[in-house]
């Protein structure tokens, strides 16, 4: 264990002094917030594999992990890495509904994925990252929202940037990778006059949810990404690549996530996602909320985003009287 002692303003940086060691799973606090930043400067994925690239990421804290992710693969891309963290004893980590390892505190997990769109799980709070491995370009390092935070809006640009003059060819390859409920695909727009975005495949492990790897064909502008039900909110990724296979400058960013905290509820007094119900049937929601708030509402929403229930109360006790999914919403104010 090791204490430092920061002002108002000032940095520390942590750097280990052997190039194959990691600080993934060391564990900082502090009595006042603060911001991490991390990454490596000059990294192949795997280590030793070239082409390098510096590659760096805001780090999210600890309550700001989630419990459900989404991996989207980068766009005709091979071998993407995904690394996942456990922040309390006995994580049990789910790949598509099938137990895919139990993590101890600070412990990692790396998978592996091409094609396919895994769906992580947990029950207790992990981080997701993605690397985008030295294949076809420099590599990159994104931190993936959990879908309990996705956001109902985010502006990304699209860069096309000349690293050195005469070096490497102008990155001109931009991919903008969307996940969102199934049933919500058609709120999902781009820009002005409510552009849809199209092309969303399911997600095999769990059909809930749509992906998809939307092309940007106008770079260097901010491309505003919205949602137009506020209620709807989705996950993205941002990166591009030279497509010249002489190139091999590329770039990777996430695209935000909510900054309240997630909570938990039980249904039925269980740790479920989803219940079917038969008509009349009385559910009961509880919340579970492990900080201090003032006020917090329920919102039941059948599948027209129309309001058929509501609470103030800490237990909901909800009759569903009419057929159809519903979504179950909790705000903590």
């Amino acid at each position: 264990i090791e204490t430092i002692y920061l002002n108002r303003g000032e940095t520390y940086l942590f750097q280990p002094t052997n190039y194959n060691r990691s600080f993934t799973g060391t564990i900082i606090c502090s009595d006042y917030a603060f911001v991490l930043a991390c990454g490596n400067q000059s990294a192949g994925v795997p280590y030793k594999k070239d082409p390098r690239n510096h590659i760096f990421e805001q780090h999210p804290s600890a309550d700001r992990w989630g419990k459900k992710y989404i991996a989207t693969p980068t766009y005709n891309h091979a071998n993407d890495y995904i690394l996942l963290t456990a922040i309390e004893d006995n994580t049990s980590i789910f790949k598509d509904g099938v137990l895919l390892t139990t993590l101890q505190r600070s412990e990692t997990y790396t998978d592996t994925i091409n094609a396919d769109i895994p769906y992580y799980t947990a029950n207790k709070a992990i981080i997701c990252c993605l690397y985008e491995t030295s294949t076809s370009g420099k590599p990159s390092m994104t931190t993936i929202t959990p879908l309990e935070l996705g956001v109902n809006s985010m502006i990304l640009t699209a860069f096309n940037a000349n690293i050195e003059e005469g070096s490497y060819n102008p990155i001109d390859n931009h991919y903008i990778n969307i996940v969102t409920q199934t049933k919500h695909i058609n709120q999902i727009c781009i820009d002005k006059d409510n552009q849809k975005i199209t092309g969303f495949k399911v997600v095999p492990g769990n059909p809930e949810y749509s992906y998809v790897q939307y092309h940007i064909t106008e770079h260097n502008k901010p491309h505003l990404i919205y949602s137009k039900n506020k209620q709807v909110t989705f996950t993205t990724r941002m990166y591009g690549h030279v497509s010249n296979e002489d190139g091999k400058e590329s770039y990777a960013y996430n695209g935000g996530f909510r900054v309240n905290r997630p909570v938990d509820m039980l249904i039925n007094d269980k740790y479920i996602d989803s219940l079917k119900v038969c008509i009349n049937d009385r559910v009961k929601f509880t919340s579970l909320i492990g900080y201090d708030y003032d006020n917090i509402t329920w919102e039941i929403l059948n599948e027209q985003d129309s309001l058929v229930g509501s609470s103030v109360d800490s237990i909901y006790n909800h009759t569903f009287t009419t057929p159809g999914l519903h979504d179950v919403l909790l705000h903590v104010y």
